[in-house]
């Protein structure tokens, strides 16, 4: 499965990045940042059709947006 210190430090950015983005103005210019941050590491956590066919264990996002 995705090793253990990529998806930790994944974990966090995207907590983080899910209270950055809930405490920020719809209107922030700072926003974008925040939301392709939270895009890139949900997509780094996903498991890719490689990991599904040669590690079936590969567990999927980690948090879903939104939530």
């Amino acid at each position: 499965n995705m090793s253990h210190e990529l998806r930790t430090p994944l974990t966090a950015v995207i907590g983080y990045g899910n209270l950055l983005e809930m405490e920020m103005a719809e209107k922030d210019p700072s926003r974008a940042y925040v939301e392709e941050l939270l895009a890139s590491s949900e997509k780094a956590v996903k498991p890719s059709a490689f990991t599904r066919r040669f590690f079936p264990h590969t567990e999927g996002p980690l948090l879903p947006r939104g939530s």
